[in-house]
């Protein structure tokens, strides 16, 4: 539109006419081209920005499934803690009640064959390691199934049954 309403007013100092036609048509085009690639631009700005929000969401969605795993790893390895002390626990009073019985039974059949210092002595023995058997596989339970922060110390009626054990199997053994 400018361009076709331009008519050359301006002389030279020869007092010709200065006709800028021609660079009018070149500015004109050199500004559509500017404002088609500025247009360009800001739609590949858009799809950019389009994108880069599609990708933002999925890194977060990624992120809370990922914390998502963690929590049901975690939690998977605390029952699978919580299991095997459950059958800690059951094997332990397994072993008690089965050793139990074997050592009432050998006890009770042997008891008429052998002096009363030689089945103190056996019963000591026995005491003594089913004891520590029975608190061995109780312990292990424990180790399994506690918190970083606990701490599993050694009990004091522990100490007090093989100090027991043992001084008894001493006095037997003197008597023999």
């Amino acid at each position: 539109m400018l361009r076709r309403e331009y008519k050359a007013k301006n002389r030279d100092t020869n007092g010709r006419v200065i006709n800028i036609n021609r660079q009018i048509n070149k500015l004109y085009d050199h500004v559509n081209l500017e404002v088609a690639r500025i247009s360009y631009l800001k739609k590949t700005e858009m799809r950019s920005q389009d994108k880069l929000q599609k990708v933002t969401d999925t890194l977060a969605e990624i992120q809370d499934k990922i914390a998502d795993m963690n929590n049901v790893v975690e939690r998977a390895d605390e029952m699978q803690k919580q299991y095997i002390t459950i059958l800690g626990i059951f094997a332990a009073i397994v072993l008690a009640f089965t050793a139990g019985i074997a050592f009432s039974t050998s006890v009770l059949e042997n008891i008429a064959n052998a002096s009363i210092y030689r089945i103190m002595l056996v019963v000591n023995a026995i005491v003594f390691v089913l004891i520590n058997v029975i608190y061995i596989l109780t312990r292990f339970v424990l180790e399994i199934a506690k918190k970083g922060s606990d701490v599993v110390r050694y009990p004091l009626y522990m100490i007090v049954l093989n100090v027991f054990c043992i001084v008894a199997s001493l006095t037997d053994d003197n008597a023999v």
